[in-house]
């Protein structure tokens, strides 16, 4: 199974993107959302947003392409606080699982990590090692 963790921005986004990257199996990449035309060569998909902008379920959609492909998005959003809504647009991209953070500690990333563990259990009760 291969998966991609991209992301919007640096800062925050980019440091749970990097946790949840840790714990995943060996088949993943890690790149920002701007380097990334096409979610279809992975089969799962984590991106992270610092704030879901209008429009990006469409966003989510376009790079995720063809539904009956089979790959599956799961969201995550940073700041604080998190944006009104953030669930309602992870529901309507189509994402199997979201995660809302706003804090910049330890606990935060340890909840990212719990996340993508969570994820990939949901997908193929697949276990990630490397987690706290």
């Amino acid at each position: 199974m291969l998966t991609l963790v991209t992301y919007t921005g640096g800062g925050e986004t980019e440091r749970i993107a990097r946790a949840i990257f840790d714990v995943l199996p060996a088949a993943r990449e890690i790149r920002p959302l701007d380097e990334v035309e096409s979610a279809q060569p992975y089969d799962l998909v984590f991106l992270g947003l610092a704030s879901p902008a209008e429009g990006m379920e469409a966003r989510a959609a376009s790079l995720m392409g063809d539904p009956g492909r089979g790959n599956v998005l799961a969201l995550f959003f940073t700041g604080a606080p998190v944006p009104e809504g953030a669930s309602g647009i992870a529901e309507k991209a189509g994402a199997i699982d979201c995660l809302e953070c706003d804090g910049r500690d330890e606990e935060t990333s340890r909840r990212a990590q719990l996340f993508a563990r969570q994820v990939l259990e949901k997908m193929h009760g697949i276990k990630a090692t490397g987690c706290a």
